[in-house]
């Protein structure tokens, strides 16, 4: 028997009946039966189509246009198939050629509002549409279309109601069900939203988007078993739906199934490879969830793709954190390279992997295997075995970039500094008259901004000393009488001491690109910042006696010093930014527009530039003991264009008297370094606006314990927080077996820099804390935690094991409870978030 158009039309009943099941059989039994008529070619198509057999369905629609060219039915259906695999013009194409067989008709002209909908026609696509429903009044299909036109537009309200019309008959389309439901859950109406899908899947189980949208929809209320059910069927339905399969991964990855979901990401972007967003979205979820490992090559992968993607280099950056590759690698040397000059990247998060990177160089390796003997080192500098390496685009981008916190490239930078110092100003010969040029001049510059960015924390022999001084005469001597300075002693001085202190002949030279960078750097910058230091506004008095000793601390060493942080390029809305960290604890009680923010101990200002830039509509105050940091910070802001700040000197015990209210007040790293972490706190307490938050960070006790060993060695040895007894300071742990308890210092960035050292280890008055006594602080003040920040999401991840009771994660019984177990847990500093108790 021969399957005609009439047998077709009653299995399309079936499924428009909302019985698909009966519908498919009746199908696979014409498939299987393999006799058709010519004329049943459209209508097979049709039912393939509706089952959401996408292919089978294309594969009909060509045999009808082949065999029968005149009947408008195929040539509808050929542009549906087509217009569903995103080839809109040769779907408009195929709909033009039904028109021309069959003018007037509905679904030909439906078809054609579908693909100039899909080609961004809006207002074409409404002509179609407008003209298929006179045609055919109350046509389901072209009143559902009409909907998303009206979606395009914006004018969601109307789009309900001809969605509401499409599916009041006794056959609506499954398509209408699924794009209303979607309509609705992007206006918030969820649980109606939910009910449409579900309709739609009825008609049509195969409906791979509605099946995503039923999964969204469980995933937003919490259910999220039900969630990876309907992903898993709507990735079953159509393969290719790319958003199911990340969103798949992501409740894999949210539920620690981090394997599963590297595979599922593999099998995706193998789909995509081509596309740097899926790349993209990948490495950031799997970064979020602390698997850097996994997250590395979808980053790369997405800068080969998109090399201009901002939110990209800074998401490989903080990828590669820590990351110290062992060896050499050309591409990732150029993507490290490339991510040194990018404005969202924080340098620091490059230093480990670009001292792997650089470490396996053979010549960096030969440099620092002899690095201990000063005359292997100038034996190798004077045969030109070292001379690439000098010219190296990683190595000078490295030095630039921030202070380099590894103590291999340390042995580097000392090693190769001490040895042009030797053949430039040996006391067994006249200092070298030669003019360097390059590489030699564009090294000694840079490894001069790098020893001024670690405050010349560097380790220094008697002889070095020595040398540096007949230089610095040398230097003096001929700009006080006007010769010629040699272009490389400049930099190589700059390389041991600033040379804010030659004298002014220095700045009327002609200097070198490279040599007059250095001295913006060393000279006039400085100078603008003693200018600023000097103008800067006082709101309160410094009286308090140890609020005036960690004055003194901080003019003599502004911390920290930095060259370049990571800065977004779009701002988020401080309501978003809690969401995004505490979305179980956060409830806003009031929407912030232009949020007030205090930066209550602001150091350089790292944290203010972070907030102005990153909040929006911030108006931001950053207040700070010492005038040279604040002056510092106002340079930096200034540099970077940043609007919304001001900075001003005050005591935070004071603060109290200047009449204000904040919205958020972040105050890090401060508070235990008052006389009085208690009162500080309350006088914070007392400025934060109604509604509004702080971050607060304080020392761990328990975490500083390693601290103490270092003091004892400062103690016994008699060092001073000078820079003499920093350098002695860091020589003599460097010195202690590997074992010894003091050496975990040296794994801290403050360990690189000289205000960072004495910060971390010689500061003049610091008390940590405990949780207990936070807790106690808390609740005396009525201040409820809101939950901790952590750079590593491992410290959630080891919560919610511990204690999978408590998913808010914001009881300080149970993370004291933790941190007993994992005393170095909190990285030595608790920051966390608060708000005043409802």
């Amino acid at each position: 028997m021969t399957i005609g158009p009439q047998d077709v039309r009653h299995a399309l009943e079936q499924c428009q009946a909302g019985r698909p099941d009966d519908a498919e059989r009746l199908y696979r039994g014409f498939v299987a039966q393999g006799s058709f008529s010519v004329e049943a070619m459209a209508p097979l198509g049709e039912l393939a189509r509706s089952l959401g057999l996408g292919e089978e369905a294309a594969a009909w629609a060509g045999r009808a246009v082949r065999l029968l060219p005149g009947q408008a039915e195929g040539w509808v259906l050929r542009a549906l198939t087509l217009i569903a695999g995103s080839l809109a013009d040769a779907g408009l194409a195929a709909a033009q050629r039904a028109l021309i067989i069959a003018p007037g008709s509905a679904s030909a002209l439906r078809a054609v509002a579908l693909a100039r909908l899909r080609q961004n026609r809006v207002a074409d696509a409404e002509s179609a549409c407008g003209e298929a429903l006179a045609a055919q009044p109350g046509y389901a299909e072209g009143l559902a279309t009409l909907a998303l036109v009206r979606m395009a537009q914006g004018r969601a309200a109307e789009a309900d109601t001809l969605f509401r019309q499409a599916t009041a008959g006794p056959v609506a389309p499954a398509e209408a069900f699924g794009n209303h439901a979607a309509l609705l859950a992007r206006l918030g109406q969820d649980d109606e939203a939910l009910e449409r899908a579900e309709r739609a899947v009825a008609l049509r189980p195969r409906l791979a988007s509605a099946q995503y949208l039923i999964g969204t929809l469980h995933r937003r209320a919490g259910r999220h078993g039900e969630a990876a059910a309907r992903f898993t069927t709507a990735v079953a339905a159509d393969p290719r739906h790319r958003e199911a399969r990340l969103a798949l991964l992501t409740l894999l990855a949210e539920a620690g199934r981090l394997q599963e979901a590297a595979a599922l990401g593999d099998e995706l972007q193998s789909l995509a490879a081509d596309d740097a967003a899926i790349a993209l979205q990948l490495g950031g979820l799997f970064l979020r969830h602390g698997r850097a490992d996994l997250a590395l090559p979808s980053l790369r992968r997405a800068l080969r793709l998109a090399p201009g993607t901002a939110q990209g280099w800074t998401l490989f950056a903080r990828a590669l954190r820590g990351v110290r590759p062992s060896a050499a690698d050309a591409d990732l040397r150029a993507q490290l390279v490339a991510a040194f000059s990018k404005p969202g990247v924080d340098p620091a998060d490059l230093t480990a992997a670009a001292a792997g990177l650089l470490a396996a160089d053979p010549a960096a390796a030969r440099l620092l295997e002899a690095a201990a003997d000063a005359d292997a080192v100038e034996a190798l500098l004077c045969s030109g075995a070292l001379t690439d390496l000098a010219g190296d685009a990683l190595l000078h981008v490295v030095l630039t970039g921030a202070p380099i916190a590894d103590l291999d490239l340390e042995r580097l930078v000392t090693a190769w500094r001490r040895a042009l110092l030797r053949v430039t100003a040996n006391p067994s010969q006249p200092l070298d008259e030669s003019s360097w040029g390059q590489p030699w001049l564009g090294l000694c510059a840079r490894l001069a901004r790098q020893a001024f960015l670690g405050e010349y924390v560097l380790a220094e022999s008697g002889e070095e000393a020595a040398a540096v001084g007949r230089l610095d005469e040398a230097v003096r001597h001929r700009l006080t009488l006007g010769q010629p300075v040699p272009n490389h002693w400049i930099p190589l001085l700059g390389a041991y001491r600033p040379l804010g202190s030659l004298p002014p002949a220095l700045m009327g030279h002609s200097w070198p690109e490279d040599v007059r960078a250095l001295l913006a750097l060393q000279v006039v910058e400085p100078q603008e910042e003693a200018q600023l230091a000097a103008e800067l506004p006082a709101l309160t008095p410094i009286c308090d006696d140890v609020s005036v000793q960690v004055r003194a601390q901080y003019e003599e060493n502004p911390y920290p010093r930095w060259a370049a942080t990571g800065l977004r390029e779009a701002p988020l809305g401080l309501s978003d930014i809690l969401h995004g960290l505490f979305p179980r604890t956060w409830r806003p009680a009031t929407a912030w527009t232009a949020p007030e923010v205090l930066i209550a101990g602001c150091g350089t200002g790292r944290e203010a530039i972070w907030a102005a830039r990153h909040i929006e509509g911030a108006r931001v105050l950053a207040v700070d003991l010492s005038r040279r940091s604040l002056a510092y910070g106002l340079r930096q802001s200034r540099r970077l264009g940043i609007e919304g700040l001001s900075f001003a000197q005050a005591d935070l015990l004071e603060l109290d008297a200047i009449g204000r209210r904040f919205d958020l007040i972040h105050s890090v790293g401060v508070l235990h370094h008052t006389a009085d972490a208690l009162a500080g706190l309350r006088v914070l307490t007392g400025l934060l606006a109604p509604g509004g938050v702080m971050k607060l960070g304080f020392y761990s006790a328990l975490a500083r314990r390693p601290l103490q060993a270092v003091r004892a060695i400062a103690a016994e040895r008699r060092l001073k927080a000078s820079p003499d007894g920093i350098r002695r300071l860091r020589q003599d742990i460097l010195a202690l077996p590997a074992g010894h308890p003091a050496r975990a210092v040296t794994t801290s960035p403050d360990f690189f820099s000289a205000s960072g050292c004495r910060d971390l280890m010689l500061h003049v008055h610091e008390r940590p804390t405990t949780l207990p006594w936070l807790e106690q602080a808390l609740d005396g003040l009525g201040l409820s935690l809101l939950g901790f920040e952590f750079d590593d999401p491992a410290a959630h991840r080891l919560y919610r094991r511990r204690f999978p009771e408590d998913p808010d994660m914001a009881s300080l019984a149970r993370w004291t409870r933790l941190e007993e177990e994992e005393p170095a847990l909190f990285g030595r500093l608790y920051q966390f978030w608060v708000t005043r108790r409802g």
